[in-house]
């Protein structure tokens, strides 16, 4: 699949087997600054490589190229290799990606059917390539309920962390400092796009929930 979809099931796979703590759940989600946008498309970019690497013993040069020519398509390259190296590339992905789970994601992902994957693609890929495609929440919960199916019997225990009492204050502490960052960053954004908005009123009025 496209690094997109990759990111989207992989986020729907990691909420469902290790869920957010109680306390992580109540934030909201936002808009990710730059920085962390950065982070997460070169990681993707050295988790793709690293499998192009691992998959067929290319350098990392000619896979960048490999990856450009292909657009990203890995799907020829994982139906060639064997169970055992499908399992490696997998890993080793998840291991350049910094990714905090690496080797559980690599085992999901061979046990699933192929059936699915390609029931997966089509709902994120193959109508994504149609111009002006956004993916609607309709076919989110398709995904999440795939998701949902197929970790379900792979789902560990997630055990709590245990902190002591001040260390949870302080937990709670940094983290409402965070929020309410977040919230005047998001407080900024929408004043200057509805500044933006009323200067420029031919144009589609954007607000952060777009953004």
């Amino acid at each position: 699949m496209d690094p997109v979809s990759n990111i989207i099931l992989n986020a729907i796979w990691y909420d469902s087997v290790f869920p957010l703590l109680e306390m992580d759940a109540e934030i909201e989600p936002d808009i990710l600054d730059s920085q962390s946008m950065l982070c997460m498309e070169a990681r993707t970019l050295g988790s793709l490589v690293a499998m192009v690497c691992t998959a067929t013993g290319l350098s990392e040069h000619m896979a960048v190229e490999y990856l450009c020519y292909k657009q990203c398509d890995l799907s020829v390259v994982l139906q060639m290799a064997t169970k055992e190296v499908c399992h490696k590339t997998y890993d080793c992905a998840g291991q350049a990606g910094k990714h905090p789970k690496h080797f559980k994601h690599a085992s999901f992902l061979m046990s699933m059917a192929r059936i699915v994957l390609q029931d997966l693609r089509s709902l994120l890929t193959n109508r994504a390539s149609r111009k002006g495609y956004v993916i609607s929440d309709a076919v989110l919960e398709q995904v999440n309920k795939i998701m949902e199916d197929q970790s379900s019997s792979t789902s560990p225990s997630v055990g709590r962390p245990r902190l002591c009492p001040s260390a949870w204050k302080m937990l709670g502490s940094r983290k409402d400092d965070f929020v309410q960052r977040q919230k005047f960053l998001g407080q900024v954004l929408e004043d200057l796009l509805i500044d933006y908005s009323n200067q420029h009123p031919w144009e589609v009025a954007s607000s952060v929930s777009l953004v």
